[in-house]
């Protein structure tokens, strides 16, 4: 088996792995006394900025985020989200009614037929019940100089 040198080995960054910018991220948010209240999602690496961003989540979506200078491994609270920022969002959060959902609403079947209507649409649409819905394709009299519509149904389904 080879060994080798990742990319944080060789930049010589002090937090090395997800696991190392989630636990400077976990001890940032218990110092400030919000441990346990935001959930994390994956924290990535920015190599081109050398630091470390690890997203926040309250309740499935995105809260703020904390950003950590891969090489000194201190957290960047000018570019991280504000402290006061994430305490008034898990106030707000706590207080925030539950969503309701809304009961779906029943589909109901159509009486009508699927039915392909020959001959001039004028005529022929006066019949139909007032429910009805039509499609209609003047496209297909322009690809094929026979208006008669049924024989186009038939060379579609060849």
């Amino acid at each position: 088996m080879t060994t080798f040198d990742t990319i944080y080995a060789k930049r010589q960054y002090l937090v090395a792995s997800v696991e190392d910018a989630k636990s400077l991220a976990e001890k940032h948010l218990k110092f400030n006394g919000l441990d346990g209240s935001f959930s994390f999602g994956l924290p990535e690496v920015d190599d081109r900025y050398h630091v470390w961003r690890v997203p926040l989540t309250l309740h499935n979506r995105k809260a703020g985020e904390i950003v950590i200078n891969a090489k000194t491994a201190v957290i960047d609270l000018d570019k991280s989200s504000n402290i006061e920022f994430l305490i008034r969002k898990t106030v707000e959060e706590a207080n925030k009614e539950p969503k309701k959902r809304s009961t779906a609403k029943k589909i109901e079947l159509s009486e009508l037929k699927n039915t392909i209507l020959a001959g001039n649409s004028v005529n022929t649409m006066k019949h139909l019940p007032d429910e009805s819905v039509i499609w209609y394709s003047p496209h297909l009299r322009t690809i094929m100089p026979n208006p008669n519509i049924l024989s186009i149904t038939l060379m579609m389904s060849i």
